[in-house]
């Protein structure tokens, strides 16, 4: 996972990823990697956030694809954690452990 360390809020930067499927299962093209930012210390859901990255097209068991996209950071500054996962659109995300571990974020108070 390459990730920035510290943004600003609502700053954008650039991720990459490496997925593997896994499962015994091929991915369908409705298959997404998606992510989702949890404050650190604040109960509740973590927030979804709109950015999708679409492998295109099936993917097949065994099969790694590397996913390059650029990711917004949370409008309130703060110790946060982003987690990325898988996402079938409108069913459900993949269980937590087939998520990757968190990632740590400090989002910046603006100057």
């Amino acid at each position: 996972v390459r990730h920035p360390a510290s943004m600003a809020p609502g700053e954008r930067g650039d991720v990459a990823l490496e997925v593997r499927n896994d499962s015994p299962c091929p991915w369908s093209p409705m298959v997404h990697l998606g992510h989702r930012w949890a404050r650190e210390g604040a109960p509740g859901d973590p927030v979804e956030a709109p950015e999708r990255y679409l492998p295109g097209g099936w993917t097949e068991p065994g099969a790694t694809f590397r996913a390059e996209l650029r990711v917004r950071a949370p409008v309130e500054p703060g110790r946060w954690s982003v987690r990325y996962g898988l996402v079938q659109e409108g069913v459900a995300w993949f269980g937590e452990e087939g998520s990757s571990a968190p990632v740590e974020v400090l989002v910046r108070a603006a100057p």
